[in-house]
């Protein structure tokens, strides 16, 4: 297989190359992490605890996995690397770019203040905007990333969006 063979060569003590055949999977779970690293540096900036952040990436998780599935992406990816791997990195991360604008947010600075003040702008802040446009027009349901864009593009307050989050009311099958 080439893509066994390529991995192999490219791999090194330090670098280790998974191959994967699903392009739309990898692709969405590299992007959208961006936009969940947003939320929980604004879970951490609220200053809600290691629980709220760890049930806050659960459902990220829950959500990834269901805008890969209905752009034809598999769910094995999204608990891969590309998905899980990246977004235990980027969402713990005091040095991700994504997080850091998420936990400013959740301490109460403004978006326009942020922005202007850094000289590179995290991935998250464009992403949230492509994302919910195409989950919009498939009408999947992502109360997370639907928060992250109204926080990001409709001036929402995050302590307020956080709120509405955990008020929402349980469904019978959404998995834990």
């Amino acid at each position: 297989n080439n893509a066994i063979n390529l991995s192999n060569l490219i791999s090194s003590k330090n670098f280790r190359l998974y191959p994967s055949d699903d392009v739309v999977g990898v692709q969405l779970g590299g992007a959208i992490k961006n936009v969940y690293a947003i939320s929980a540096g604004i879970v951490k900036g609220l200053q809600y605890g290691e629980n709220a952040s760890a049930a806050l990436l659960t459902r990220a998780i829950a959500e990834m996995v269901k805008i890969c599935i209905s752009f034809g992406g598999k769910k094995e990816s999204i608990f891969g690397l590309s998905g899980v791997g990246d977004i235990l990195l980027t969402c713990t991360s005091e040095s991700s770019r994504n997080f850091i604008l998420g936990k400013a947010l959740g301490e109460g600075e403004e978006l326009i203040n942020i922005i202007s003040n850094k000289h590179t702008i995290a991935e998250g802040y464009f992403t949230a905007k492509a994302i919910y446009n195409l989950v919009k027009s498939k009408n999947i349901d992502t109360p997370i990333l639907n928060a992250i864009y109204d926080i990001l593009y409709n001036k929402s307050q995050p302590k307020d969006k956080a709120e509405s989050l955990l008020n929402r009311p349980l469904k019978d099958k959404e998995f834990c």
